[in-house]
Protein backbone atom coordinates (compact mmCIF):
# COMPACT_ATOMS: atom_id res chain seq x y z
CA UNK A 1 0.00 0.00 0.00
CA UNK A 2 0.79 3.42 -0.31
CA UNK A 3 3.70 5.28 2.04
CA UNK A 4 2.74 8.90 3.16
CA UNK A 5 2.88 11.30 0.87
CA UNK A 6 5.20 13.65 0.85
CA UNK A 7 3.31 17.06 1.55
CA UNK A 8 1.67 14.62 4.30
CA UNK A 9 4.72 13.31 5.46
CA UNK A 10 4.68 11.54 3.13
CA UNK A 11 -12.59 -20.16 2.95
CA UNK A 12 -8.29 -20.33 4.18
CA UNK A 13 -8.83 -16.63 3.40
CA UNK A 14 -9.85 -14.58 6.14
CA UNK A 15 -13.67 -13.58 6.80
CA UNK A 16 -16.64 -13.66 4.10
CA UNK A 17 -19.61 -12.20 5.14
CA UNK A 18 -22.73 -13.68 4.03
CA UNK A 19 -25.58 -11.19 3.47
CA UNK A 20 -29.40 -11.05 3.41
CA UNK A 21 -31.41 -8.54 2.05
CA UNK A 22 -28.69 -5.75 2.22
CA UNK A 23 -27.79 -6.44 5.90
CA UNK A 24 -24.79 -8.72 6.85
CA UNK A 25 -26.05 -11.84 8.90
CA UNK A 26 -23.25 -13.71 9.68
CA UNK A 27 -19.78 -13.93 9.03
CA UNK A 28 -18.17 -17.64 8.36
CA UNK A 29 -14.50 -17.67 9.17
CA UNK A 30 -12.42 -19.61 6.61
CA UNK A 31 -8.83 -19.05 8.51
CA UNK A 32 -8.96 -22.09 9.77
CA UNK A 33 -6.64 -23.99 6.78
CA UNK A 34 -3.05 -24.80 7.17
CA UNK A 35 -0.60 -22.61 5.24
CA UNK A 36 -2.42 -19.20 4.89
CA UNK A 37 0.24 -17.70 6.17
CA UNK A 38 4.12 -17.32 6.60
CA UNK A 39 6.44 -15.50 8.80
CA UNK A 40 8.07 -12.53 6.17
CA UNK A 41 11.26 -13.60 5.00
CA UNK A 42 13.41 -11.57 2.68
CA UNK A 43 12.34 -10.22 -0.60
CA UNK A 44 13.98 -7.70 -2.92
CA UNK A 45 13.01 -5.97 -6.43
CA UNK A 46 14.26 -9.26 -8.50
CA UNK A 47 11.71 -11.76 -6.39
CA UNK A 48 9.32 -13.37 -7.72
CA UNK A 49 5.67 -12.14 -8.23
CA UNK A 50 4.24 -11.78 -4.92
CA UNK A 51 1.09 -13.35 -6.27
CA UNK A 52 2.14 -16.33 -8.04
CA UNK A 53 -0.13 -18.62 -6.84
CA UNK A 54 1.91 -21.67 -6.67
CA UNK A 55 4.79 -19.93 -4.17
CA UNK A 56 4.58 -20.11 -0.48
CA UNK A 57 4.11 -16.59 1.24
CA UNK A 58 6.88 -14.51 1.71
CA UNK A 59 6.94 -10.99 2.69
CA UNK A 60 9.32 -8.16 3.60
CA UNK A 61 12.07 -7.95 6.57
CA UNK A 62 12.10 -4.60 6.55
CA UNK A 63 8.79 -4.82 8.46
CA UNK A 64 10.19 -7.11 11.57
CA UNK A 65 7.35 -9.75 12.64
CA UNK A 66 5.11 -9.50 9.95
CA UNK A 67 3.16 -12.28 8.21
CA UNK A 68 1.18 -11.59 5.44
CA UNK A 69 -1.97 -12.66 4.35
CA UNK A 70 -1.79 -15.52 1.67
CA UNK A 71 -4.38 -18.16 -0.13
CA UNK A 72 -3.17 -21.47 1.02
CA UNK A 73 -0.19 -23.45 -1.57
CA UNK A 74 -1.09 -25.50 -4.44
CA UNK A 75 -1.72 -28.93 -3.00
CA UNK A 76 -0.55 -32.16 -4.50
CA UNK A 77 -2.71 -35.10 -6.38
CA UNK A 78 -4.57 -36.10 -9.37
CA UNK A 79 -5.88 -33.39 -11.25
CA UNK A 80 -9.66 -33.65 -12.39
CA UNK A 81 -11.11 -33.94 -16.05
CA UNK A 82 -11.46 -31.30 -18.54
CA UNK A 83 -14.72 -32.10 -19.40
CA UNK A 84 -16.42 -31.19 -15.67
CA UNK A 85 -17.83 -27.95 -15.36
CA UNK A 86 -19.43 -25.89 -12.91
CA UNK A 87 -20.70 -22.08 -12.92
CA UNK A 88 -22.27 -19.83 -10.66
CA UNK A 89 -22.94 -15.92 -10.99
CA UNK A 90 -22.65 -13.57 -8.12
CA UNK A 91 -25.80 -13.17 -6.51
CA UNK A 92 -24.73 -10.30 -3.76
CA UNK A 93 -21.64 -8.51 -3.53
CA UNK A 94 -19.82 -6.41 -0.06
CA UNK A 95 -16.90 -3.98 -0.35
CA UNK A 96 -18.00 -2.59 3.20
CA UNK A 97 -17.11 -6.32 4.65
CA UNK A 98 -17.67 -5.89 8.28
CA UNK A 99 -15.26 -8.19 10.24
CA UNK A 100 -17.09 -8.76 13.68
CA UNK A 101 -13.19 -8.89 15.46
CA UNK A 102 -12.29 -11.53 12.80
CA UNK A 103 -9.64 -11.56 10.39
CA UNK A 104 -9.74 -9.19 7.43
CA UNK A 105 -11.36 -10.34 4.19
CA UNK A 106 -8.54 -9.96 1.35
CA UNK A 107 -4.99 -10.37 0.64
CA UNK A 108 -1.56 -8.49 0.56
CA UNK A 109 -1.26 -7.22 -2.83
CA UNK A 110 2.11 -5.54 -2.91
CA UNK A 111 4.49 -7.95 -0.68
CA UNK A 112 5.03 -5.38 1.56
CA UNK A 113 3.62 -4.58 5.13
CA UNK A 114 2.47 -0.68 4.82
CA UNK A 115 2.76 1.04 8.17
CA UNK A 116 3.65 -1.42 10.19
CA UNK A 117 4.77 -0.27 12.66
CA UNK A 118 2.84 3.08 11.91
CA UNK A 119 6.74 4.83 12.70
CA UNK A 120 8.16 3.39 9.76
CA UNK A 121 6.15 3.14 6.85
CA UNK A 122 7.95 0.52 4.36
CA UNK A 123 10.44 2.25 1.94
CA UNK A 124 9.08 0.04 -0.96
CA UNK A 125 5.91 1.13 -0.75
CA UNK A 126 4.49 3.81 -3.67
CA UNK A 127 3.87 7.32 -3.46
CA UNK A 128 1.10 8.68 -3.81
CA UNK A 129 1.15 13.03 -3.04
CA UNK A 130 -2.37 13.54 -3.15
CA UNK A 131 -2.85 11.30 -0.31
CA UNK A 132 -5.05 13.98 2.88
CA UNK A 133 -4.04 10.76 5.28
CA UNK A 134 -1.90 7.77 5.72
CA UNK A 135 -2.88 4.73 3.22
CA UNK A 136 -1.84 1.96 5.78
CA UNK A 137 -2.42 -1.48 4.93
CA UNK A 138 -4.42 -4.03 7.39
CA UNK A 139 -3.44 -6.43 9.65
CA UNK A 140 -1.62 -9.07 7.97
CA UNK A 141 -0.23 -6.41 5.18
CA UNK A 142 -3.89 -6.80 3.35
CA UNK A 143 -4.50 -4.22 0.88
CA UNK A 144 -8.09 -3.00 0.52
CA UNK A 145 -8.22 0.86 0.04
CA UNK A 146 -11.92 0.42 -1.26
CA UNK A 147 -13.27 0.05 2.31
CA UNK A 148 -12.59 4.10 2.77
CA UNK A 149 -14.22 4.83 -0.59
CA UNK A 150 -17.56 2.82 0.54
CA UNK A 151 -17.59 4.97 4.04
CA UNK A 152 -17.15 8.51 1.74
CA UNK A 153 -19.75 9.96 0.87
CA UNK A 154 -17.99 11.58 -2.00
CA UNK A 155 -17.75 8.04 -3.56
CA UNK A 156 -20.08 5.27 -1.57
CA UNK A 157 -22.96 6.12 -4.64
CA UNK A 158 -20.34 4.95 -7.35
CA UNK A 159 -18.90 1.80 -4.93
CA UNK A 160 -21.27 1.64 -1.68
CA UNK A 161 -22.78 -1.97 -1.36
CA UNK A 162 -26.07 -0.70 -1.60
CA UNK A 163 -26.03 0.53 -5.94
CA UNK A 164 -23.72 -2.33 -6.21
CA UNK A 165 -25.82 -4.71 -5.31
CA UNK A 166 -28.92 -2.57 -6.84
CA UNK A 167 -27.21 -2.99 -9.90
CA UNK A 168 -27.09 -7.36 -9.32
CA UNK A 169 -31.15 -7.06 -8.94
CA UNK A 170 -31.64 -5.69 -12.19
CA UNK A 171 -29.04 -7.63 -13.85
CA UNK A 172 -27.07 -4.72 -15.08
CA UNK A 173 -24.34 -6.55 -13.14
CA UNK A 174 -23.65 -9.90 -14.05
CA UNK A 175 -20.13 -11.53 -13.15
CA UNK A 176 -20.28 -15.51 -13.61
CA UNK A 177 -17.71 -17.46 -12.51
CA UNK A 178 -16.52 -21.17 -14.29
CA UNK A 179 -14.36 -24.05 -12.93
CA UNK A 180 -13.71 -26.47 -15.40
CA UNK A 181 -11.49 -29.50 -14.94
CA UNK A 182 -12.21 -29.99 -11.17
CA UNK A 183 -12.42 -33.43 -9.51
CA UNK A 184 -14.79 -32.97 -7.30
CA UNK A 185 -12.37 -33.00 -4.46
CA UNK A 186 -10.98 -31.45 -1.03
CA UNK A 187 -7.56 -30.82 -3.36
CA UNK A 188 -7.06 -30.40 -7.33
CA UNK A 189 -3.97 -29.24 -7.96
CA UNK A 190 -4.43 -27.89 -11.53
CA UNK A 191 -8.17 -26.59 -12.65
CA UNK A 192 -9.66 -23.62 -15.29
CA UNK A 193 -11.61 -20.63 -14.12
CA UNK A 194 -13.23 -18.35 -16.44
CA UNK A 195 -14.93 -14.92 -15.27
CA UNK A 196 -17.81 -14.21 -17.80
CA UNK A 197 -19.51 -10.99 -18.28
CA UNK A 198 -22.83 -11.23 -18.69
CA UNK A 199 -25.08 -8.15 -20.79
CA UNK A 200 -28.57 -9.75 -20.04
CA UNK A 201 -30.66 -12.59 -19.99
CA UNK A 202 -31.42 -14.40 -22.83
CA UNK A 203 -35.34 -12.90 -24.24
CA UNK A 204 -34.07 -9.11 -23.16
CA UNK A 205 -32.54 -6.03 -24.61
CA UNK A 206 -30.66 -4.98 -21.84
CA UNK A 207 -32.78 -1.94 -21.69
CA UNK A 208 -34.64 -0.59 -18.46
CA UNK A 209 -37.58 -2.44 -19.31
CA UNK A 210 -35.96 -6.09 -18.77
CA UNK A 211 -37.17 -8.29 -16.56
CA UNK A 212 -34.88 -8.83 -13.46
CA UNK A 213 -33.09 -11.87 -12.94
CA UNK A 214 -34.75 -14.69 -10.76
CA UNK A 215 -31.11 -16.01 -9.53
CA UNK A 216 -32.19 -19.70 -10.28
CA UNK A 217 -31.78 -22.29 -13.13
CA UNK A 218 -34.35 -20.41 -15.50
CA UNK A 219 -32.12 -17.46 -15.76
CA UNK A 220 -30.35 -18.45 -18.77
CA UNK A 221 -27.75 -15.42 -19.22
CA UNK A 222 -26.13 -13.68 -22.80
CA UNK A 223 -22.12 -13.07 -22.42
CA UNK A 224 -20.20 -10.64 -24.01
CA UNK A 225 -18.92 -11.13 -27.19
CA UNK A 226 -15.99 -9.81 -27.44
CA UNK A 227 -14.55 -11.17 -23.70
CA UNK A 228 -15.04 -14.66 -24.96
CA UNK A 229 -13.58 -16.60 -27.52
CA UNK A 230 -15.29 -19.55 -27.59
CA UNK A 231 -18.53 -20.91 -26.22
CA UNK A 232 -21.35 -23.85 -26.81
CA UNK A 233 -24.46 -22.40 -27.98
CA UNK A 234 -26.26 -25.32 -25.82
CA UNK A 235 -24.75 -23.06 -22.68
CA UNK A 236 -21.97 -25.67 -21.88
CA UNK A 237 -18.13 -24.83 -21.46
CA UNK A 238 -17.10 -21.24 -22.44
CA UNK A 239 -13.47 -19.93 -22.90
CA UNK A 240 -13.16 -16.36 -21.72
CA UNK A 241 -10.16 -13.86 -22.02
CA UNK A 242 -10.23 -13.44 -18.10
CA UNK A 243 -9.43 -17.05 -17.87
CA UNK A 244 -6.88 -19.03 -15.29
CA UNK A 245 -5.09 -22.27 -16.47
CA UNK A 246 -3.50 -23.55 -13.32
CA UNK A 247 -6.00 -22.43 -10.64
CA UNK A 248 -6.26 -25.02 -7.97
CA UNK A 249 -8.04 -26.41 -4.85
CA UNK A 250 -6.39 -26.84 -1.48
CA UNK A 251 -8.67 -27.96 1.20
CA UNK A 252 -11.83 -26.62 -0.47
CA UNK A 253 -10.93 -23.18 -1.22
CA UNK A 254 -10.66 -22.52 -5.07
CA UNK A 255 -7.53 -19.97 -6.02
CA UNK A 256 -7.06 -18.62 -9.27
CA UNK A 257 -4.07 -15.62 -9.82
CA UNK A 258 -5.52 -13.63 -13.22
CA UNK A 259 -2.25 -13.04 -15.11
CA UNK A 260 -3.61 -10.14 -17.25
CA UNK A 261 -5.86 -7.66 -16.20
CA UNK A 262 -9.18 -8.33 -15.99
CA UNK A 263 -12.80 -5.76 -16.53
CA UNK A 264 -15.98 -6.42 -14.93
CA UNK A 265 -18.66 -4.74 -17.24
CA UNK A 266 -21.79 -3.51 -15.78
CA UNK A 267 -24.77 -0.80 -16.24
CA UNK A 268 -24.86 2.18 -14.20
CA UNK A 269 -28.24 4.01 -14.33
CA UNK A 270 -27.40 7.70 -14.00
CA UNK A 271 -30.85 9.61 -14.55
CA UNK A 272 -32.84 7.88 -16.55
CA UNK A 273 -30.06 6.80 -19.05
CA UNK A 274 -27.85 3.78 -18.80
CA UNK A 275 -24.76 4.13 -19.34
CA UNK A 276 -21.58 1.44 -19.52
CA UNK A 277 -19.25 0.97 -17.26
CA UNK A 278 -16.44 -1.08 -16.06
CA UNK A 279 -14.16 -2.43 -12.97
CA UNK A 280 -10.51 -2.84 -14.47
CA UNK A 281 -8.46 -5.07 -11.63
CA UNK A 282 -4.45 -5.62 -12.37
CA UNK A 283 -2.94 -9.09 -10.57
CA UNK A 284 -6.39 -9.87 -9.72
CA UNK A 285 -7.12 -12.79 -7.60
CA UNK A 286 -10.22 -15.06 -6.86
CA UNK A 287 -10.31 -17.12 -3.62
CA UNK A 288 -13.58 -19.03 -2.78
CA UNK A 289 -15.10 -21.76 -0.95
CA UNK A 290 -16.24 -24.74 -3.66
CA UNK A 291 -18.11 -27.98 -2.56
CA UNK A 292 -18.29 -31.11 -3.47
CA UNK A 293 -21.86 -32.53 -4.31
CA UNK A 294 -23.38 -35.05 -6.84
CA UNK A 295 -24.19 -32.37 -9.24
CA UNK A 296 -20.40 -31.07 -9.33
CA UNK A 297 -18.22 -28.40 -7.96
CA UNK A 298 -20.37 -25.33 -6.39
CA UNK A 299 -18.88 -22.53 -6.12
CA UNK A 300 -20.53 -20.99 -3.01
CA UNK A 301 -18.81 -17.74 -1.20
CA UNK A 302 -15.64 -15.76 -1.70
CA UNK A 303 -13.76 -12.71 -2.62
CA UNK A 304 -11.67 -11.15 -5.67
CA UNK A 305 -8.94 -8.95 -4.78
CA UNK A 306 -7.08 -6.68 -7.11
CA UNK A 307 -5.60 -3.16 -7.88
CA UNK A 308 -8.31 -1.39 -9.62
CA UNK A 309 -6.95 0.96 -11.80
CA UNK A 310 -7.08 4.58 -11.41
CA UNK A 311 -8.47 5.03 -15.23
CA UNK A 312 -10.98 2.86 -14.69
CA UNK A 313 -12.24 4.60 -10.86
CA UNK A 314 -11.97 8.07 -12.55
CA UNK A 315 -14.46 6.48 -15.63
CA UNK A 316 -16.90 4.63 -13.69
CA UNK A 317 -17.27 7.94 -11.70
CA UNK A 318 -17.95 9.96 -14.84
CA UNK A 319 -20.76 7.53 -15.88
CA UNK A 320 -22.00 8.04 -12.66
CA UNK A 321 -22.52 11.38 -12.60
CA UNK A 322 -23.89 11.21 -16.07
CA UNK A 323 -20.93 11.84 -18.11
CA UNK A 324 -20.85 15.57 -16.45
CA UNK A 325 -17.27 16.50 -15.13
CA UNK A 326 -19.42 18.99 -12.13
CA UNK A 327 -18.93 19.63 -8.79
CA UNK A 328 -20.56 16.05 -8.00
CA UNK A 329 -17.61 14.53 -10.32
CA UNK A 330 -14.34 16.43 -8.77
CA UNK A 331 -15.48 15.80 -5.88
CA UNK A 332 -15.43 12.01 -6.34
CA UNK A 333 -12.25 12.34 -8.47
CA UNK A 334 -10.47 14.03 -5.51
CA UNK A 335 -11.31 11.16 -3.24
CA UNK A 336 -10.30 8.71 -5.48
CA UNK A 337 -7.25 9.99 -6.00
CA UNK A 338 -6.09 10.54 -2.99
CA UNK A 339 -6.69 6.88 -2.17
CA UNK A 340 -4.78 5.24 -4.56
CA UNK A 341 -2.79 3.13 -2.64
CA UNK A 342 -0.82 0.75 -5.21
CA UNK A 343 1.39 0.87 -8.12
CA UNK A 344 -0.04 -1.19 -11.39
CA UNK A 345 2.56 0.22 -13.82
CA UNK A 346 6.07 -1.17 -11.12
CA UNK A 347 6.14 2.97 -10.96
CA UNK A 348 7.34 4.83 -7.43
CA UNK A 349 4.03 6.83 -8.41
CA UNK A 350 0.32 5.13 -6.94
CA UNK A 351 -2.13 4.70 -10.10
CA UNK A 352 -4.26 2.06 -8.20
CA UNK A 353 -6.14 1.67 -5.67
CA UNK A 354 -6.43 -1.73 -3.78
CA UNK A 355 -10.06 -3.17 -3.98
CA UNK A 356 -11.46 -6.62 -2.32
CA UNK A 357 -15.38 -7.93 -3.25
CA UNK A 358 -16.44 -10.19 -0.88
CA UNK A 359 -19.11 -12.61 -2.49
CA UNK A 360 -22.21 -14.75 -2.39
CA UNK A 361 -22.89 -16.67 -5.76
CA UNK A 362 -26.10 -18.97 -6.75
CA UNK A 363 -25.84 -21.55 -9.65
CA UNK A 364 -25.92 -20.21 -12.84
CA UNK A 365 -26.63 -20.81 -17.19
CA UNK A 366 -25.70 -19.01 -20.15
CA UNK A 367 -27.06 -19.41 -23.27
CA UNK A 368 -25.31 -17.41 -26.12
CA UNK A 369 -22.82 -14.31 -26.99
CA UNK A 370 -24.32 -10.99 -27.52
CA UNK A 371 -22.84 -7.66 -28.47
CA UNK A 372 -22.30 -5.71 -25.02
CA UNK A 373 -23.66 -2.51 -25.05
CA UNK A 374 -21.52 1.14 -25.71
CA UNK A 375 -23.07 3.65 -23.67
CA UNK A 376 -19.62 5.17 -22.58
CA UNK A 377 -19.11 8.77 -21.94
CA UNK A 378 -17.30 10.11 -24.59
CA UNK A 379 -14.88 13.04 -23.43
CA UNK A 380 -12.17 10.87 -22.80
CA UNK A 381 -10.26 9.42 -19.98
CA UNK A 382 -9.37 11.78 -17.04
CA UNK A 383 -6.49 11.57 -14.82
CA UNK A 384 -4.96 12.64 -11.25
CA UNK A 385 -2.46 15.40 -13.03
CA UNK A 386 -4.92 18.21 -12.61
Amino acid sequence: MAARSRSFLVRSIGLVCALSAGVVTSCSALNSFDCFTAPCEAADAASPDPLDAGDAATGDARTPGCVLTRPPPRPSGAAGLEATQSVAILSRISIELPEDGGAPTGLDLDGLCTCSPLSLPDPGACENPRATTSLCDDPGGVDRQSRALVRDVATSFILGDAPLNDAIRAGRLALLVQVTGYNNERDDPDVKVDLLNGVHLAGGDGGPGDPPPRFDDTDSWLLERDTVSTSSPDGGIAASIYSKRGAYVANGTLVAAFDNPIRIGFRILSGSKLRTAGLVLTEARLVARVQPTDAGPAVTEGFLAGKWTLDSALSLAESATGCRRDAVYELARATLCANADLATSGKARCDGISLTIGFQTVAARFSGVVDALDLRCDGGVDDCSR
